[in-house]
């Protein structure tokens, strides 16, 4: 054989062979950890804070005397703005009634409501109509404690039948 083929054999391939070789390990080397790594993967993560609310009135019974204003302390918290409609059993259009409790009898005393929706001022109330509290605070929601007047409208002059007179008042907080 030729030198010169000898010395090209050891020079050109037998280096290129050692240079191909060691780039094939580094590539065996690191193609596992190439395929080892996962694909990224996404978490999502969601709560729920339920809407929460309480209403507490100091009575639940209250006497009325006819042509006096009656004051009844309330407290309210939440956590999320509201709308309160104030429904009665015995309204008729815009005003409260109390009405006897012997149904034969049609004699009513009318009454009407104001409240304190929040804003520091007492406002009448028009049954079933809706009205937003306000006050809310983002950080602390609503912390409010104030009472509601209910007056009448009758006295005692008034030629009304004797016996009970009755009504219910419905308090019902919507969202805003």
């Amino acid at each position: 054989m030729d030198t010169k083929i000898l010395d090209f054999i050891k020079k050109y391939i037998y280096r290129s062979f050692l240079n191909f070789s060691l780039l094939f390990l580094l590539l065996l080397v690191n193609i596992p950890s190439l395929y080892a790594l996962a694909p990224p993967v996404e978490l999502h993560l969601n709560t729920t804070i339920e809407a929460v609310s309480n209403f507490v009135l100091a009575e639940d019974d209250v006497i009325i005397t006819l042509g006096d204003t009656r004051e009844v302390a309330y407290t309210f918290t939440g956590n999320f703005p509201v709308k309160l409609a104030i429904t009665s059993d015995h309204s008729v259009g815009t005003q409260f009634y109390m009405v006897h409790e012997d149904p034969s009898f049609t004699d009513k005393i009318p009454y009407s409501l104001q409240f304190n929706y929040g804003e520091g001022t007492f406002s009448t109330v028009l049954p079933t109509t809706p009205r937003n509290i306000t006050g809310f605070n983002t950080t602390t929601g609503y912390n409010l404690s104030s009472h509601l007047n209910i007056i009448t409208t009758a006295s005692s002059a008034d030629d009304l039948s004797e016996g009970e007179y009755s009504d219910t008042l419905t308090f019902s907080f919507t969202a805003q």
